[in-house]
């Protein structure tokens, strides 16, 4: 304590350092979210979390078991590796059927499976019925258990409030194939990813449309701005004809961005300059 007032020069070098070694943490996670760009694996992994713990809450129901925690399984999809904690029990006679086997990589068609059910994962019917396609060896009471805790989680998930303020929003469309009945059909995704003021990315909405259009962008963002989202410093996407219009009209006072390059060099003007703009 005393040396603190005898030289207090020395207390703020040090506040000083540590502000800029968080600030330098806040880069490599911006440069680490842009590099990995658009992705639904964050829904993928609460589909699949939430419908293993449904799993075996009905396992437990049935069998004379008890829960016994949760152990990490990294899958490898399409969007990056999904982080999972899959759940035990203390006999060890249960494992989630919605999982590959151990050991096992994802298949094209497994990850098709995943695609479907983000799709369809607002309604319990239609999640019954992805599930019931792929074959997942449930009975009709686990499938309907499963399909009701999937539902209704991803409707809190995009009904919860979001932050005010973002370093970054990035926004995207994303366009798939849906088994339709007998028809393949195309529907478009419109996904925005943000970027808060501690640098961490995550999904901010999904919606799933018929297509990419203006009307479909007025509403999506609009589903941000109602839901907290005010301030935004960078907004990023590609050059759809007429977005720039609506991300103006909606976030009068943020930067838009069609280039990743300018993307981050306006992000680094916002951080304290410590890094030469260059090696971005």
């Amino acid at each position: 304590m005393t040396k603190s007032k005898n030289n207090p020069g020395r207390g703020n070098t040090i506040r000083e350092s540590n502000t800029m070694k968080v600030m330098e943490e806040i880069r490599e996670k911006i440069r680490k979210a842009i590099k990995e760009g658009v992705s639904l694996r964050e829904i993928e992994e609460i589909i699949l979390q939430e419908a293993m713990m449904e799993e075996r809450e009905a396992y437990l129901q049935v069998e004379d078991d008890h829960k016994n925690g949760t152990y990490f399984r990294y899958l490898g999809t399409g969007d990056g590796v999904l982080r999972l904690r899959v759940p035990r029990t203390r006999k060890g006679g249960f494992r989630p059927k919605i999982l590959p086997e151990k050991y096992e990589r994802t298949s094209p068609d497994y990850e098709d499976f995943l695609q479907q059910l983000v799709l369809s994962g607002m309604t319990p019917s239609q999640v019954k019925a992805v599930l019931a396609a792929k074959g997942i060896p449930y009975s009709e009471i686990v499938m309907n258990r499963v399909a009701e805790r999937i539902s209704n989680k991803l409707k809190e998930y995009k009904s919860r409030e979001l932050p005010h303020d973002l370093l970054a929003l990035y926004i995207d469309v994303k366009i798939v194939k849906v088994r339709i009945s007998e028809s393949i059909m195309e529907r478009a995704i419109y996904i925005a990813i943000g970027v808060d003021l501690e640098g961490n990315k995550f999904v901010l909405d999904y919606e799933v449309r018929d297509r990419e259009d203006l009307d479909g962008w007025k509403s999506f963002l609009s589903g941000l701005v109602s839901r907290g989202v005010s301030r935004v410093d960078v907004i990023v996407s590609d050059d759809f004809s007429g977005l720039d219009r609506v991300v103006s009209t909606l976030f009068p006072s943020s930067q838009h961005q069609l280039c990743i390059t300018h993307m981050v060099r306006n992000l680094m003007r916002v951080l304290p300059d410590t890094v030469d703009p260059k090696s971005y």
